[in-house]
């Protein structure tokens, strides 16, 4: 078995506004939802996914658009769903990142 994640997102925003933003280069991507598209023309910060928003009112310091609880159920961002809800995987993708709250266990078969 590979590496287990556990833990949860601290929503410290290091990922999502380093890694940038998903689409850069697939601006016709079919998994772009009407928030990323509309976002990617007006992004909070350079190179940050579109979904990521700086304005938050809960005390947090970032948020996700598409993120489960931040928009009403069944409206969630298709590509939130579909990738970063399940990133990282890998402890490599997170090593740059000191706020970030997961962890991983290598787990053998």
């Amino acid at each position: 078995m590979p590496w287990v994640r556990s833990g949860y997102c601290c929503q410290c925003g290091e990922c999502c506004e380093n890694s940038g933003n998903p689409f850069i280069h697939g601006e016709e991507d079919p998994r772009r939802s009407v928030l990323m598209r509309e976002r990617t023309t007006k992004l909070e910060r350079p190179n940050a996914c579109p979904l990521l928003t700086f304005n938050t009112t809960d005390g947090s310091r970032t948020a996700c658009l598409g993120h489960i609880g931040m928009v009403p159920e069944g409206e969630e961002d298709p590509y939130y769903m579909s990738g970063c809800i399940e990133w990282p995987t890998v402890p490599g993708h997170i090593e740059n990142f000191p706020s970030c709250t997961y962890s991983f266990v290598w787990e053998d078969e």
